[in-house]
C-alpha cells in the first residue's frame, strides 16, 4: 500500500464519503444480483440516509476509512463482540473498483484485525458476504476467512438473496 493512503476512524462527518464508496461498490458488485432499478435509482440516496444516521448515532460501529489525500478509497465498519460464537462483525467492507489490487483492502482488515484484539483479545471476526460475489469471497478466502454457513435474506431491494457467514476464528494481522 502506497505510504500516501492513510487509514482513520470515520465519523459523522465523513457519512456522504462512506455513502457515495458504498453506492459505487453495490452499483459494480452487485449488477445482476439486485435489481437494476434499485441500484440505478433508489440506491445512492437510501445508502446516504442510512450512513448519515448511523455515524451519528450513538451506538454507531467502528468505521474506519482508506483515504489517498482527501480522495476516499474504502471503508470498513466494524462492531465489537457482536455474536457469542464468531465474535466481531465486519459488517460492511468496500474498496473503489479503482483501488482494488494497492493493498487498501489487505490494510483495512488488518485495521480491524488490529482494533479487535485490542478490544476483544482471543476473539474471531466474521462477516455476511452474498453466496454470488465470488470476486470478495476469494478475497476473503485470501485474508485466512473460512466459510462457515449459509442464509437467506432480504436484499436492499427485497429479493432474497443466499449470503455465507465467513469467520475468522483468530485473525492474523499481517501489517
Amino acid at each position: 500500500m502506497s505510504p500516501d493512503i492513510s487509514i482513520r476512524p470515520a465519523g459523522p462527518e465523513a457519512a456522504d464519503s462512506v455513502a457515495a464508496l458504498h453506492a459505487a461498490s453495490w452499483r459494480t458488485t452487485y449488477r445482476g444480483i439486485l435489481s437494476d432499478a434499485y441500484l440505478d435509482g433508489a440506491v445512492e440516496a437510501e445508502r446516504a440516509a442510512f450512513w448519515r444516521a448511523r455515524l451519528a448515532g450513538t451506538a454507531a460501529p467502528m468505521v474506519l476509512i482508506a483515504r489517498e489525500g482527501d480522495r476516499p478509497l474504502g471503508f470498513i465498519a466494524f462492531e465489537a463482540e457482536k455474536d457469542a460464537e464468531f465474535g466481531g462483525l465486519i459488517d460492511n467492507f468496500h474498496v473503489a473498483a479503482e483501488a482494488k489490487g494497492r493493498g487498501v483492502g489487505r490494510a483495512l482488515f488488518d485495521a480491524v484485525c488490529g482494533k479487535s484484539a485490542a478490544m476483544s483479545p482471543g476473539r474471531g471476526l466474521y462477516l455476511w458476504v452474498i453466496d454470488a460475489n465470488r470476486e470478495a469471497r476469494a478475497v476473503y478466502a485470501r485474508l485466512g476467512g473460512r466459510e462457515a454457513d449459509s442464509r437467506t435474506k432480504s436484499g436492499g431491494d427485497g429479493t432474497p438473496i443466499t449470503v455465507i457467514r465467513v469467520v475468522w476464528p483468530a485473525p492474523d494481522v499481517s501489517a
